[in-house]
């Protein structure tokens, strides 16, 4: 059964890759909740083979991406291309997390969100982090780029970790590191972020270290280059090294550098479910986002044509590190591995962006590169952001049985483990959140014989596709009585419990002084005993929080605006490492008395 879903960019894209190629001669604990079967890998010549590893990870980067890159498009046919790998929670900060922790769930690694209070990197646990496991193992680390969202402004705060008061100019480096600078296009006031940004530079061990920062001008792609290079001259034949590039491209606003503006001007992307007409099958979300669709006028061919030309930069990364490692005799010891956080959606079914259960979210380039390695094209099911610290691991030879992730060592000997996994756990806990597993078997030939999603969202509604027959997820068939037993078998194969989430809007509804009002929480799996508390900021005075239900009611007394973090938290979650809380951020406008519109809402 041919895979459609494993199609490339059209034909117009890949040549319009060929002609740009031209110009590139300018260059350049505890288990987490069940994503598999239990893998029986093979033994591996990889295996505490204590080889050099480079981790290049991007931003936003859908997986049908990787052929408009055209050296790294030269890697891939040279090494080990796994053509479905893919992230358990697709968005950054999450996933990032995950693999930073050694491939565990975003649960266990305490980051669910991008943003707000689930996204507090104080919860992160940094102190048993891939760079912490590493240098304990004899490992030089370094770190260059994009570390967790928000980190810049995290460390900025005046108090270091170890309790002393930090001077003007230092900042925190989170533990693990040899050498680590750090970046952030995330300056709200900057005009152009892309080409003036803040840096972290440090170094640090165990724990957290003291390092200075400063603010750089340049491309902010171009100067990490720059630090990659200057890390990689320093490194020998004597100590093994892991290098870790977290590319800001191509996330938005995927600010190309200047050889790259005009590439792919003509480029136009209609190609899989763009723009799908009938989305009747589609949960209540895609309705919504096909209603903004349907009123924008906005030019919507400009981001992926952003993105394609922002790639370039990390192509010329790519050749840059190869042939540093080429240059000083290195090459032969050091694997290359290039992924993603996450996909991104272009415009199928009516919407873009990330957080979804469609392939175009989920699905992330891979590839293994070395001189000499086995020439693959891989199949299987591949959880990137797990798998790929398992593997890291395994290569440096540390037992970590706190991974859910399962090296991918066998593979690049050319060998197929027996019983590899045909599940993977997926999920999300931004709205809307939701809960789903995705399965594909491989017969001994390489074929996909067995390809299905089914997704539940903590609203209720259901999806369904049989991915070898509908490889685009155009028609959901949640609701066909012929694929009961599939979608039963799916849903056995979801945790039994669910962490509660709180979902629905963060402004919650004006309040009046003097006049009664209340705020009752949208939970959904919020199985008894529950405990509800204020996990920050403060109610507005005359409020009260019911500590059993979640209800937040009273009279109001003082006019203003307000914020608060609602936390929900129980005891009964599926499985060890799923998160037993959640917070919600709200924020509510009280008025005085006589400042009401005609519906006696405050003005």
């Amino acid at each position: 059964m041919q895979d459609h879903g494993a199609r490339h960019l059209p034909t117009m894209l890949l040549l319009l890759a060929a002609v740009a190629a031209c110009s590139d001669s300018r260059l350049e604990q505890e288990q987490g909740p069940p994503t598999s079967q239990h893998v029986q890998t093979e033994s591996s010549s990889w295996s505490g083979s204590r080889v050099n590893i480079v981790l290049i990870l991007t931003d936003d980067q859908r997986w049908d991406t990787l052929d408009s890159m055209p050296y790294l498009a030269q890697l891939a046919n040279e090494g080990v291309r796994f053509d479905n790998a893919m992230v358990t929670t697709p968005a950054c900060n999450p996933v990032r997390a995950s693999l930073l922790s050694g491939g565990v769930h975003a649960a266990q690694a305490g980051i669910l969100e991008n943003r707000g209070s689930n996204s507090d990197l104080q919860r992160f646990r940094g102190d048993t982090s891939l760079g912490v496991t590493l240098q304990k193992s004899g490992y030089i680390t370094g770190f260059v780029g994009k570390y967790l969202n928000n980190f810049q402004a995290a460390t900025r705060r005046r108090l270091a970790p170890d309790g002393r008061t930090l001077k003007r100019h230092e900042t925190h480096v989170p533990p693990g590191w040899t050498s680590f600078w750090g970046t952030s296009t995330r300056e709200n006031k900057i005009e152009n972020p892309w080409h003036r940004f803040p840096l972290n530079e440090g170094s640090s061990g165990e724990t957290w270290g003291v390092g200075r920062s400063e603010w750089i001008e340049g491309h902010i792609e171009e100067k990490q280059r720059e630090w990659a290079l200057g890390f990689l001259e320093g490194q020998s034949a004597r100590e093994p090294f892991f290098l870790m590039l977290s590319t800001h491209a191509p996330h938005a606003p995927a600010v190309p550098e200047a050889p790259d503006a005009d590439l792919f001007s003509d480029f136009v992307y209609r190609d899989r479910a763009y723009a799908e007409a009938d989305i009747e099958d589609k949960p209540t979300w895609v309705h919504d986002a096909a209603v903004v669709w349907d009123e924008e006028s906005v030019n919507r061919d400009s981001f992926p044509r952003s993105q394609l030309r922002s790639l370039r930069s990390v192509d010329r990364l790519v050749r840059a590190v190869v042939q540093q490692l080429e240059e000083s005799g290195l090459a032969s010891n050091t694997l290359l591995l290039v992924t993603s956080d996450n996909g991104m959606l272009w415009g199928e079914h009516r919407t873009f962006g990330k957080n979804k259960a469609f392939e175009e979210s989920i699905r992330v380039p891979l590839v293994a590169w070395r001189p000499g390695i086995s020439v693959a094209r891989v199949p299987h099911l591949i959880a990137a952001n797990l798998d790929v610290p398992a593997t890291i691991m395994d290569l440096a030879g540390v037992d970590n049985p706190a991974t859910s992730g399962v090296s991918l060592g066998p593979f690049l000997d050319g060998i197929t483990p027996r019983d590899w996994r045909t599940e993977v756990v997926i999920e999300s806990y931004s709205e809307p959140a939701w809960l789903g597993v995705r399965r594909m078997a491989v017969d001994e030939d390489g074929t996909i014989v067995d390809s299905h999603k089914y997704i539940e969202y903590y609203d209720g509604s259901k999806e369904l596709y049989d991915l070898g027959s509908d490889p685009l997820e155009k028609r959901s068939r949640h609701e066909d009585t012929r694929m009961e037993d599939v979608r039963n078998s799916l849903s056995a194969s979801l945790p039994i419990a669910r962490g509660p989430v709180i979902f629905g809007p963060s402004e919650a509804t004006p309040g009046i002084v003097g006049t009664e009002w209340s705020l009752v929480p949208r939970a959904c799996c919020d199985e008894q005993p529950m405990d509800w508390d204020i996990y920050g900021g403060n109610l507005p005075p005359g409020l009260e929080l019911d500590g059993a239900d979640g209800r937040i009611h009273g009279v109001p007394t003082k006019a203003g605006s307000y914020k608060f973090s609602l936390r929900v938290r129980t005891d009964r979650v599926a499985a060890p490492g799923r998160p037993g809380f959640f917070v919600h951020d709200y924020a509510v406008t009280i008025a005085e008395p006589g400042l009401e519109d005609d519906g006696g809402q405050p003005r």
